[in-house]
C-alpha cells in the first residue's frame, strides 16, 4: 500500500541505457542517470567505431549456463559485436528468455567458435569441463586454449558495470587478433 514499484526487463544494450534513464526519473536523479548513460553510450560508440574497421571479426560462444546450456542474453550478443568478435549464436539474441537461448553441445561444436566466453551466474567457470566436452576437442577455440571467464557483475547484470564486461571481452578479442 502506497509503495511504487518499478519493474524492469531489459534484454538488449540499448534496452538496458534506456532502463538507466527510467530509473534514474523515477528516483528524482535524471541529471545523473544522463550522465552515466552518455558515458556508457561514448565508450561503445568509441569502441565500434575502433572495431568496425577490423577486416576479421573471430567466432565467439558466450556460455550463460552449463546444463544445459545457454547462450549469452542479447545485451552480451551486442558487447561481443561491440568488441570485436562475431557472437555465433547472434540468431538468438532477441530471444527474451533463458530457456529460449538453450543450444546443445552440437549446435556449438557446429558453429566452430574461435573464443569461448563464460560466465555461469555465481558459479565458478570450469574451463576444462568445457574443453573436455564430447566431440569438442575439434572446436577451434577448444584446441587454441581460447576459454575464458569474464566475472558475471561485468556481463550478466544489466547496468553500467556492462562497459566493465565490453573492456574485458574486447581484451580478449585483441590478444587473439595479436596472435
Amino acid at each position: 500500500a502506497g509503495v511504487t514499484v518499478l519493474c524492469t526487463n531489459q534484454r538488449r544494450l540499448d534496452e538496458v541505457l534506456a532502463a538507466i534513464l527510467m530509473i534514474g526519473g523515477a528516483l528524482g536523479c535524471e541529471a545523473a542517470a544522463r550522465d552515466v548513460v552518455a558515458d556508457m553510450r561514448d565508450e561503445v560508440k568509441q569502441m565500434h567505431e575502433y572495431t568496425s574497421v577490423w577486416p576479421d571479426r573471430p567466432r565467439v560462444y558466450f556460455e550463460e549456463w552449463m546444463d544445459p546450456l545457454i547462450a549469452g542474453i542479447g545485451w552480451v550478443s551486442d558487447l561481443i559485436e561491440v568488441a570485436g568478435g562475431r557472437d555465433v549464436f547472434a540468431d538468438l539474441r532477441d530471444r527474451r528468455s533463458a530457456p529460449e537461448r538453450i543450444v546443445t553441445a552440437a549446435d556449438v561444436a557446429a558453429r566452430d567458435p574461435e573464443i569461448i566466453l563464460a560466465s555461469w551466474c555465481g558459479k565458478p567457470v570450469d574451463a576444462a569441463a568445457i574443453a573436455g566436452r564430447p566431440a569438442w576437442d575439434t572446436v577451434a577455440a577448444v584446441a587454441a586454449g581460447e576459454i575464458h571467464e569474464i566475472a558475471g557483475e561485468d556481463v550478466l547484470s544489466p547496468g553500467p558495470s556492462l562497459v566493465h564486461g565490453l573492456r574485458r571481452i574486447h581484451e580478449i578479442i585483441q590478444a587473439f587478433q595479436a596472435r
